[in-house]
């Protein structure tokens, strides 16, 4: 699913130093998964 969103730069460059993840779409959809199970 392709979905164009507007986000803090700094912030995703953050996450993405802090990360596993390569890209920016992998930092994303990791966030929103430990979102998701953090609200289960």
């Amino acid at each position: 699913m392709t979905i164009n969103l507007q986000i803090d730069e700094v912030l995703v460059q953050e996450a993405l130093a802090l990360s596993n993840q390569q890209t920016e779409s992998d930092v994303v959809e990791q966030a929103l998964r430990e979102y998701v199970q953090r609200c289960q």
